[in-house]
């Protein structure tokens, strides 16, 4: 009986990863449909076409257009957590962990403006209730909870300035690296240029934060990241702020 027992849990476990490895096929699939195509070309046919399968299989594994849509916004966000927090994992100073999160999503996305862009599609499809609350919402959560700690203690360390919200401050970054990303890359979309890169305007937005962020040194004056050339991992190109005579100013 246990021998039978151990083949049915060995059979069993088989067909899970099989089905596992067909999901996340399907994904992929809808992904690069609604990358290639736009929200109106992602239809459950068209993903079945592109994850060569039926779409009898395809509603096996995902039950409507919707379900696909909110599996895409879950699995790209848990990604962008993954990596951020790769990025303020790596740094030991509060301030510096708050400015890598910035630096790693903008240039992520900015490289990659193509997959930036199925945030528009999402935003445009909307996600269901039950989307945002089992998989958005904690994971948004978890990374402002991992930026709150490294903020709080930077406070009780006096490396963090004291009238500094924690929780706001992680929030204001989020949206500043999100504003640097649509400005920019919409903006190119549409075929006109920018007078700042995508560099000068993370590097001016970064040193605005840390000098807003730092607690004070005792001789009254902003801390050691009040030159642009000081945050983390700027290029140093003086050439790429020069404009062009047809950019925009």
């Amino acid at each position: 009986m246990a021998e039978v027992d151990d083949r049915t849990r060995q059979r069993l476990a088989r067909k899970a990863r099989r089905q596992e490895r067909k999901r996340l096929l399907i994904l992929a699939a809808a992904r690069s449909v609604l990358i290639a195509e736009g929200l109106d070309g992602m239809t459950t046919a068209a993903v079945a076409a592109a994850a060569d399968t039926s779409t009898s299989t395809l509603y096996y594994y995902y039950s409507s257009r919707q379900a696909l849509i909110d599996a895409i916004a879950i699995s790209q966000l848990s990604e962008d957590v993954t990596r951020m927090e790769a990025a303020v994992a790596a740094e030991t100073d509060p301030v510096d962990a708050l400015i890598a999160m910035v630096q790693a999503h903008v240039r992520h996305y900015a490289a990659r403006p193509e997959h930036y862009f199925l945030y528009e599609g999402l935003s445009r499809a909307g996600l269901s209730p039950e989307a945002l609350v089992s998989g958005v919402y904690p994971l948004s959560t978890r990374l402002n909870d991992m930026l709150e700690e490294r903020l709080i203690a930077g406070q009780q360390r006096g490396l963090v300035h004291p009238e500094v919200y924690p929780r706001q401050l992680a929030n204001a970054a989020w949206c500043m690296a999100q504003g640097i990303l649509v400005t920019t890359l919409s903006f190119a979309r549409s075929g006109g240029s920018m007078l700042f890169s995508v560099e000068a305007l993370l590097s001016e937005s970064c040193t605005t934060l840390a000098r807003g962020a730092r607690a004070q040194d005792p001789a009254g004056g902003s801390d050691s990241l009040d030159r642009r050339d000081n945050v983390r991992g700027n290029p140093s190109s003086a050439s790429s702020d020069t404009p062009q005579p047809d950019e925009e100013r």
